[in-house]
């Protein structure tokens, strides 16, 4: 997005569309960050980090379904990119698919082998043990 105009979709390439979704999220305008990535994937349907930042979109914009359809097709672009199970969870858990969440949960502790990981990690398990209270009491 140059100088905060949008240009005709014609005119644009899958990255522009990307680029004006990232700002369009900054700015908390999900619904139009939503639409632009829509259009990037059209342009670029193997790229995961569209999906991905269009199910962070859907998300916060209260769509947890397509957040979850989102985050389940990066992750079948980019499986090994552990971050995209640990966002998936959370929209689970906020949809209340706690089986779920759990699984992913446990997927990201279980590829996850760098620091930032160990630092999360309790928080993680605690999160999973809160998830099976909840599942305990449902």
């Amino acid at each position: 997005m140059a100088g905060g105009l949008f240009f005709p979709d014609n005119d644009l390439t899958a990255e522009d569309h990307f680029n004006q979704g990232l700002d369009c999220y900054y700015r908390h305008d999900y619904g139009r960050a939503i639409t632009c990535y829509s259009r990037a994937i059209r342009l670029a349907p193997q790229n995961p980090n569209v999906y991905y930042n269009r199910g962070h979109a859907r998300r916060h914009d209260g769509d947890l379904g397509g957040a979850i359809e989102d985050y389940t097709a990066a992750i079948r672009l980019a499986p090994h990119a552990i971050d995209i199970y640990y966002e998936r969870a959370i929209a689970h858990t906020q949809n209340g698919d706690l089986h779920e969440a759990i699984a992913d949960y446990r997927r990201y502790l279980e590829a996850c082998d760098d620091d930032l990981c160990d630092q999360a990690r309790d928080d993680i398990e605690q999160a999973i043990h809160e998830l099976h209270g909840q599942l305990g009491h449902a």
